[in-house]
């Protein structure tokens, strides 16, 4: 059994949505989700349920409803999709506890909870500095809040909602301005020029146009040194295309430019999900450094992807 907080709320059995009741039912049991395994008081829901002092009644209607919604957990105990074996479901439980009501459920069945874990997570690797893995655990809390869905009603005041939300903020905002790919890319003149001012304006021409095709493809220059560049494609929602497919178009555009006219081979190695900082602008040292040792392995001529240490790398 799912409890679903963050973009409707309900239950569902293996696909299937359960009834809840009316609008009290999923507040009530939105707030005892966000607070699960956690006795919550009935002060603390008529606090949460009303935005106004609650009615004279308001003590007997939450006894009411956390009655109904407890009769409709229970009867879905046995529960199964027609011509499928029935299984005991027990993994979500709304007890009476002391002056209030605790909901019992492993927190990875609340899709709040999982989200929680998940960007948290996500944002201690990037701490860490274990910037290959960040991307793919944050991309996970993302997937189960794919859209913004601001709460209504008593909920758009509940500090646990709000406070999600401000998470998933951050989650979005280091995703969409701080991953991308990173493109190294090494060029290599295969004819001797006559002198060294004539070496000069070659290399001055080469380096406009390698950061007219990476600009083109909407990548970002951040270093320069001799040879090589390396630049940054941000996954960014505004932009359609990944950024490893526009970090390898531009490599590709770069040696179609350059390879016959001038006899220069071009080699790149494209790094995709990695966590760039300051803005897009910087890459960290330690993806720098990963990626020359690779890039001085790499064929001259060739366009390699070296994906991060939990993925296989993959010739181009």
């Amino acid at each position: 059994m799912l409890v679903h907080t963050l973009e409707s709320v309900g239950l569902t059995v293996s696909g299937a949505s359960l009834p809840l009741g009316g609008p009290k039912h999923r507040a009530l049991l939105h707030y005892l989700a966000l607070r699960a395994n956690t006795v919550v008081s009935v002060d603390e829901l008529l606090a949460a349920l009303w935005d106004g002092p609650p009615p004279r009644t308001a003590r007997k209607m939450v006894q009411n409803v956390v009655s109904e919604l407890r009769t409709g957990i229970a009867a879905q105990e046995w529960y199964a999709p027609e011509g499928a074996r029935p299984r005991r479901l027990s993994q979500v439980v709304l007890l009476t506890h002391g002056p209030g009501y605790v909901l019992r459920v492993d927190p990875d069945e609340v899709d709040a909870l999982a989200f929680d874990r998940l960007a948290h997570d996500g944002l201690a690797l990037l701490d860490a500095g274990a910037e290959s893995e960040a991307p793919h655990t944050l991309r996970a809390a993302l997937a189960l809040w794919p859209h913004v869905t601001p709460a209504h009603g008593p909920a758009a005041r509940w500090p646990e909602r709000r406070r999600l939300e401000r998470l998933r903020e951050q989650v979005v905002r280091h995703l969409a301005a701080d991953a991308g790919t990173v493109l190294l890319l090494s060029t290599e003149s295969r004819r001797g020029l006559a002198d060294a001012g004539t070496a000069f304006g070659h290399e001055m021409r080469l380096a406009e146009e390698i950061r007219a095709q990476i600009a083109h493809q909407q990548g970002t220059v951040c270093t320069e040194f001799g040879s090589l560049r390396v630049a940054v494609f941000p996954e960014d929602p505004t932009i359609v295309r990944p950024g490893l497919e526009r970090a390898r178009a531009a490599a590709d555009a770069v040696r179609a430019g350059l390879s016959a006219e001038r006899r220069t081979t071009v080699t790149a190695l494209l790094m995709p999900d990695r966590v760039i900082h300051g803005g897009r602008r910087r890459v960290p040292a330690a993806v720098v450094d990963e990626g020359l040792a690779v890039l001085a392995a790499t064929a001259p001529g060739t366009t390699r992807v070296h994906l991060s240490a939990a993925h296989a790398e993959t010739a181009a």
